[in-house]
Parts: C-alpha cells; structure tokens; sequence
C-alpha cells in the first residue's frame, strides 16, 4: 500500500472485499498524480469485475500480473 491508500472503516466488509480482489489482481494504491489520464479505481466490489476487463494495461496494476492477463487461455 501506498500513502495514497485510505483504508476503509473495519466493518465496511464490502469495501475490504473490494481492496483484496483489486489487490489480488495485482492492482496496487497509488497516486494519481503520476497517472493523470487513468481510470479511477472502481467505489464498489460490484464494479471491479468491469474493471478488471476494462483495464489489464492499468498503469496501477503490477506489470507482472498485466503480462499474466494477456496470456490465452491454459497457459497459466
């Protein structure tokens, strides 16, 4: 995490849902200010799997996960 990052209230289970599937993804909580154009990340857990289709190239998503995403299908 980053200092960018603002944890979300300890009972907000929804919203940790959110930071871990994001997190798993290999996206990581970033400034913006180094990425004017990008996408915001997604307010909700019902929104990341758009997100996630949307953005493979994220420029907050770890490169190594990004290399993984493109790959076809059963080459993992």
């Amino acid at each position: 995490m980053d200092r960018s990052f603002k944890a979300p209230e300890r009972t907000d289970v929804a919203q940790w849902r959110k930071v871990g599937a994001l997190w798993r993804h290999g996206y990581r909580f970033w400034s913006y200010r180094l990425y004017p154009g990008a996408e915001s990340l997604p307010a909700e857990f019902k929104e990341v799997a758009g997100f996630l289709r949307r953005t493979p190239d994220h420029p907050m998503r770890l490169k190594s996960a990004r290399a993984t995403a493109r790959k076809p299908a059963g080459r993992y």
